[in-house]
């Protein structure tokens, strides 16, 4: 008798889950972001498309549209990347310990129906043991071993993308009204370096990040780009955001630490990836010279802030493909 029971319990708490859903859908991407998020960015594609940036941005769109079962795929999901798609949220998160798990929400306008109709059709399989129905991605030739890929059709303005375990964590986490960034927790008070009406902007915790991969330090490195990684394993904080125009793209970068020598050491590999690139600049894109120097590094009590304009031209995709 014990069982049938605990069934009408689950299938009593699956509706309310769903029911809470219905009542209230997440108005953006940022209420669905798990409260534990380690990482959380977006970019606004709207903002975007009408400036020169755009060329390099949707490259990878125009591939994807050029390609015959893609170009399907978007025909039968009634999609339009480029113009149905105005934001993406993302973010990382994990549990007890785990790997991050990568999530994305896209904003924008879309046909649930049709979209669940052909990701079904292309071998998804469709999951209702959750908050929210979603479908489990198939994997690729070569991907054996990787964590499943799942999508949620959340709304006619909201996708969620990610990892399977991502995915349902932050389905989970919205039903039980924990969803969202926690209130005065390390990554949401961190909101207030960046303005989230940017472009495109990121914070990153990157204390975090390296407790969960502290294999991934590096003891010695060579070249600019090692240098930086090095030195980006000190940080307890990344922040990153860029505004865009039709002439320039603004961008700005912090590194926060406590550690005054690691805020030194951080402003000379700083200064030296930036000679290092005016002297490349001279030979191959000479206009690009006065833009560099006028970029600014800073080194403040709590941190390193690298920031300038750099003409917008420099993202955008030639004929010949080169930048």
């Amino acid at each position: 008798m014990k069982r049938p029971l605990f069934s009408i319990a689950a299938l009593v708490s699956l509706l309310a889950a769903a029911g809470a859903f219905a009542a209230a859908p997440p108005s953006d991407g940022l209420e669905l972001v798990p409260p534990d998020a380690l990482a959380v960015g977006q970019v606004r594609f709207d903002r975007l498309k009408s400036t020169a940036v755009s060329a390099g941005l949707f490259k990878e769109t125009d591939a994807v549209s050029a390609d015959g079962k893609a170009a399907q795929f978007l025909k039968d999901a009634g999609l339009d990347p480029k113009k149905d798609v105005d934001s993406a949220v993302f973010s990382l998160s994990s549990e007890g310990g785990k790997e991050a798990g990568p999530l994305v929400v896209f904003e924008g306008r879309f046909h649930p129906d049709a979209l669940a109709a052909a990701t079904a059709s292309r071998g998804a399989v469709r999951v209702d043991a959750a908050p929210l129905p979603y479908y489990r991605l198939p994997e690729h030739a070569g991907e054996h071993g990787h964590e499943a890929g799942a999508v949620a059709f959340v709304s006619p303005t909201l996708v969620l993308a990610g990892s399977e375990r991502a995915l349902l964590h932050a389905l989970d986490a919205y039903a039980a009204g924990t969803a969202g960034l926690a209130p005065h927790s390390f990554v949401s008070d961190a909101l207030s370096r960046v303005d989230t009406r940017s472009a495109a902007w990121a914070i990153v915790d990157t204390a975090r990040m390296h407790q969960l991969h502290p294999s991934a330090r590096r003891d010695s490195a060579d070249g600019p780009a090692a240098q930086l990684a090095g030195a980006l394993q000190s940080l307890s904080l990344v922040t990153f955001q860029a505004n865009v125009s039709s002439a320039v793209v603004s961008v700005s970068a912090t590194g926060v630490t406590s550690d005054e020598e690691t805020r030194e050491n951080l402003e000379d590999v700083l200064r030296g990836m930036l000679a290092a690139w005016r002297m490349s600049a001279q030979s191959k894109n000479p206009e690009l010279v006065s833009a560099i120097r006028k970029i600014r590094v800073v080194r403040t009590e709590d941190g390193v802030t690298i920031s300038g304009d750099v003409p917008a031209e420099a993202f955008a995709v030639h004929k010949h493909g080169s930048k």
